[in-house]
């Protein structure tokens, strides 16, 4: 019995000492590598943070191109760039890979970009503290050969989701703070005349109320636009202008004496639910709108195109949305200067292209150059045609107090309607295109039957009210009417 005792006792001291000594070697040894790694580490310098300048996703790209066509047929690759700091972003001498690019804008001899650090960890689903937003700014007297000059650090963290330039100051979209922040033109040259791959921005030169959510921004006549992303009740987006007031002799916290900028609302339009971006054109005297959509890194962007006329009774401006196209996903801002539009895209970003089951299937990673003119399609003759996702007609935009002509209003009618070759096939899409083709201005003049349920048929060229069949009594028809009876009242 005593001789089991000591087996066992013999066992356990023998188990004890082979850890001690396992324990020792581990720890020995972490000690020499650790001594190795800071000899051999202490003769390196650290290299420097560096912004990324590269396309990030090329085969993806053009899988893109074949996938959306007339995107690819409105591409111009010698004029377009990579999007700066998509892999890395030099955060003053640390590196950011999280920044999701914004907002677009062209200011003297630069272009500008806009990016707000995302705050996610690769691979993790944690949150780490953010860095503070961004504005790129890339030379553009060479769009053929444009490069990243430097990377300003703006002084807050915020979604920066739009950016314009007046002529002589940066204007940056916060929808956080309902507000948009002023930088100098000259500040942002001192930043590139530095050298430095990122500068400071301690602080704007002004912080403007607006009054409404800044989901992005742009410059048309004289006036700051600020477009709102939707609305939460009726789903709708906003373009509203502002005129700048500019008051000098106003005393800076420093004691000097500067200018101030106040912003006063002019007019209001409705614009398509989820937009990130909207920019004018102008061609001779006629002026033209393009609002970019976007619902996310799983559904097509969509960009809508209006010609802007003035009532002639009002006097104010009419917006006529007359086609819209089918895009990538994720598109963000978009700016229009001279012969070329740039579109900026979100989805090569980090938290959008890299997780697993969660990223974008069609990334575009640069700065997208495509034809103006190709873009609005030049459709100023009047010219009524099938676009090409297949709508037909003349839509309409109308700001509140705004009115249709009588004249517009049966062009609008008669090219809505009759707009299709096939009379006897897909009668309820001419009648939806009737509604939508003069802004539902003939919905409440549709006559109907008053008895029973009614739906609209469309057996001929004409359409009918059918009554739905009920159990207890067999199928009865109205007499044919005329869906739009009683719009010729309004129309004539």
């Amino acid at each position: 019995m005593r001789k089991q005792n000591n087996k066992g006792l013999f066992f356990k001291f023998r188990v004890l000492f082979y850890m001690t000594a396992a324990a020792w070697c581990l720890l020995t040894a972490g000690r020499f590598h650790a001594a190795r790694s800071f000899w051999k580490n202490i003769e390196k310098e650290p290299e420097p943070a560096l912004t990324s300048m590269e396309f990030r996703y090329e085969k993806k790209f053009q899988n893109t191109l074949s996938h959306y066509r007339f995107f690819g047929s409105l591409y111009q690759s010698e004029y377009s760039s990579p999007v700066p700091g998509l892999k890395a972003t030099d955060i003053l001498g640390k590196s950011c890979g999280q920044m999701v690019p914004q907002g677009i804008c062209i200011a003297g001899d630069y272009m500008l970009i806009t990016a707000y650090d995302s705050g996610e960890i690769t691979g993790k689903n944690t949150r780490r503290k953010m860095y503070p937003s961004a504005l790129y700014v890339l030379s553009n007297q060479n769009p053929k050969e444009r490069r990243l000059l430097t990377t300003i650090i703006l002084p807050d963290v915020n979604h920066v989701g739009g950016v314009a330039f007046d002529g002589a100051n940066v204007w940056i979209a916060k929808s956080t703070d309902r507000q948009c922040s002023v930088i100098s033109y000259e500040r942002i040259r001192e930043a590139v005349d530095s050298g430095k791959s990122s500068v400071e921005l301690l602080n704007y030169d002004q912080n403007v109320p607006c009054g409404v959510i800044a989901s992005f921004v742009t410059w048309h006549d004289n006036k700051l636009w600020v477009g709102t992303y939707t609305n939460r009740i009726s789903g709708n987006g906003w373009l509203r202008s502002f005129q700048v007031e500019k008051e000098t002799g106003v005393p800076k916290e420093n004691g000097e004496s500067g200018h101030s900028f106040t912003l006063q609302k002019q007019d209001e339009i409705v614009i398509p639910g989820f937009a990130n971006g909207a920019s004018f054109v102008k061609r001779g005297e006629k002026t033209y709108l393009a609002v970019t959509t976007s619902r996310g890194r799983y559904f097509d962007s969509r960009v809508y195109f209006y010609e802007v006329y003035q009532d002639i009774y009002t006097g104010k401006n009419v917006y006529y949305s007359y086609s819209s196209c089918r895009f990538p996903p994720m598109a963000e801002e978009l700016i229009c200067d001279g012969d070329s539009t740039y579109f900026l895209f979100e989805s090569s970003a980090t938290c959008y292209s890299t997780p697993v089951y969660r990223k974008c299937s069609y990334p575009v990673d640069r700065i997208c150059a495509v034809s103006t003119w190709k873009l609005f399609r030049q459709n100023q003759s009047g010219a009524w045609q099938r676009n090409d996702m297949g709508s037909v007609g003349k839509q309409t935009l109308l700001h509140p107090g705004a009115t249709l002509q009588r004249g517009q209003k049966m062009q609008a009618y008669f090219h809505s309607i009759s707009g299709r070759k096939d009379r006897t096939q897909d009668l309820f899409r001419d009648f939806r295109w009737g509604i939508f083709g003069i802004n539902a201005v003939c919905l409440p003049w549709l006559k109907r039957p008053s008895d029973g349920r009614y739906c609209l048929q469309g057996h001929s060229h004409r359409p009918r009210w059918r009554r739905h069949r009920s159990k207890d009594s067999p199928a009865r028809y109205a007499a044919p009417q005329k869906a739009f009876a009683g719009v010729w009242d309004l129309l004539l």
